[in-house]
């Protein structure tokens, strides 16, 4: 809970509505992956753990995700191993 600092993005709308600010304090970082030399598409990734006891909200609600996060959904890791995936997401 908290005040916004200045204009709230469109994005966090819902989220500050709630009176909620976000905070990075429960996140622990795992590791970053960066694309190898020579590949022609490039990321710059860092990743990050949560305990779910520490989400507002919903965790399995993802209806209010906008852009590249709009289309997470939850998959058990047996299904998981047998998506075709770049090595570095697995």
């Amino acid at each position: 809970p908290g005040q916004w600092p200045g204009a709230v993005p469109a994005d966090w709308a819902g989220f500050a509505a709630r009176g909620y600010l976000p905070s990075a304090a429960a996140l622990n970082f795992v590791f970053r992956a960066i694309t190898p030399q020579g590949r022609p598409r490039r990321f710059d990734a860092r990743f990050f753990l949560a305990d779910a006891a520490q989400v507002q909200g919903d965790p399995d609600d993802f209806s209010q995700a906008c852009d590249e996060l709009s289309h997470l959904h939850w998959v058990p890791i047996a299904e998981a191993r047998q998506l075709n995936l770049p090595f570095i997401t697995e």
